[in-house]
C-alpha cells in the first residue's frame, strides 16, 4: 500500500484531540447552562400572574423554545467534539490482530447514523433534557463492544470521521479485495441492509465466504426498502432472507408510538436459516428507552452475541 494512496484516503480535516475535548466541554457547558436557565426561568418567572395575558404566554413560550434550542446546540457541539476524538486509521493494517466487528453500510446511511434523539422529543417529554447525546452509530458500537471494536470503511472526502466506528479510507475504484479480506478476519460482520449495488455485493460475498452465524444484518428501514434489498440479492446470494415481520398490535402504531431506530436484526444459524428479530414498539407503551441500545434490544440480542463468542472460543487454539 503506497503512502500516496493512504494520504488520498484520509479525511479532508484532521481530527484533533485538543479541539475534540474543547468542543465536548463547551457542549456540556451549554447543556448545563440551558438546564440552569430553564429552571431559573420556570421558578422565578412562570407563575399565575406571569401567564395572565396572551403576550406574556407567547413570550414565555418563545423563551422556553430558546432554552430547548440552546440545549440542542450543546448536544450538536458535543457530537462534533466526539468526531475529533475518533481519529481515522491510516490503513487496514492498523486494525491489528485482535478481534473486531466489521460494520458495512451504505454511505448514504452515514447521516442517519449521525443522528441523535430528535429535538421535538426534547420539547415534548418531561425527561427530554436527560436524553443521551449518543448517535445511532455510537449505539451500534456500544451494542457490539463485547465482541470487538467496530471497524468501518469511511466515505471518501468526508471532512471528519463520524463518531462510532473506527474508520479507514479506500479509493472508490479499489475497495472490494480489502473488504473481502476483512470479512474473513472479522469476528462478526454487521451489514446494514440497503438496495445499493455496493451493499448487495457485500451481502452476496459475505454469504459466500462466511459461516452464516458470523453474519448479522441490521435493518434500519421500513418494509419497502427492505423488500427492495431482498429482491436485489434473491438471485445471487446463498442465504435466503425472511419476510419483514408485522407489528404485534398495529392499532397502537397510529397513536404516536415511536419506533426503534434499529427496526430489527437478521441472524443466521449454522445451517443458514434466517431469523428476523423485530424490535416491536407496539408491545410496550412509548418511553424514553427507544434507542439502539435500549434494554429490549440488548435483551433480544444477548443469545446472538453469546453464540458468536462461544463459536470464537471453540475455534481458538
Amino acid at each position: 500500500m503506497s503512502r500516496r494512496r493512504a494520504r488520498a484516503r484520509a479525511p479532508v480535516q484532521r481530527a484533533s484531540a485538543v479541539r475534540g475535548w474543547a468542543l465536548r466541554t463547551s457542549g456540556l457547558v451549554l447543556r448545563i447552562g440551558a438546564i440552569y436557565v430553564g429552571l431559573l426561568f420556570w421558578f422565578r418567572f412562570v407563575d399565575h400572574r406571569g401567564l395572565s395575558s396572551w403576550p406574556s404566554i407567547v413570550g414565555h413560550l418563545f423563551a422556553m423554545y430558546g432554552i430547548v434550542q440552546l440545549f440542542h446546540l450543546g448536544r450538536l457541539v458535543s457530537r462534533r467534539g466526539r468526531r475529533h476524538l475518533n481519529p481515522a486509521l491510516s490503513s487496514p493494517e492498523d486494525i491489528g490482530d485482535g478481534p473486531f466487528v466489521l460494520y458495512l453500510r451504505p454511505f448514504a446511511d452515514d447521516m442517519t447514523g449521525a443522528e441523535m434523539e430528535q429535538l421535538s422529543r426534547l420539547a415534548t417529554t418531561p425527561y427530554g433534557f436527560l436524553a443521551s447525546t449518543r448517535t445511532l452509530e455510537e449505539g451500534v458500537a456500544r451494542l457490539f463492544r463485547r465482541v470487538g471494536p467496530l471497524i468501518a470503511v469511511g466515505r471518501p472526502g468526508e471532512d471528519l470521521p463520524f463518531a462510532g466506528a473506527r474508520r479507514f479510507y479506500l479509493p472508490l475504484d479499489d475497495w472490494q479485495d480489502t473488504v473481502r479480506q476483512l470479512m474473513l478476519r472479522a469476528r462478526l460482520v454487521v451489514l446494514v441492509t440497503g438496495p445499493g449495488p455496493g451493499t448487495v455485493w457485500e451481502f452476496v460475498e459475505a454469504s459466500r465466504l462466511l459461516p452464516p452465524s458470523r453474519l448479522l444484518l441490521a435493518v434500519f428501514h421500513d418494509p419497502p426498502v427492505y423488500e427492495e434489498f431482498r429482491r436485489a440479492v434473491a438471485s445471487s446470494a446463498r442465504l435466503r432472507l425472511p419476510d419483514y415481520p408485522g407489528l404485534a398490535y398495529p392499532k397502537r402504531a397510529t397513536d404516536g408510538t415511536r419506533d426503534y431506530a434499529l427496526r430489527g436484526v437478521i441472524t443466521f444459524d449454522s445451517g443458514g436459516h434466517a431469523r428476523f428479530l423485530r424490535f416491536d414498539p407496539t408491545r410496550r407503551r412509548p418511553r424514553i428507552g427507544r434507542s439502539v441500545t435500549g434494554w429490549a434490544v440488548r435483551w433480544q440480542l444477548r443469545p446472538v452475541l453469546r453464540a458468536v463468542k462461544a463459536e470464537d472460543d471453540a475455534g481458538a487454539p
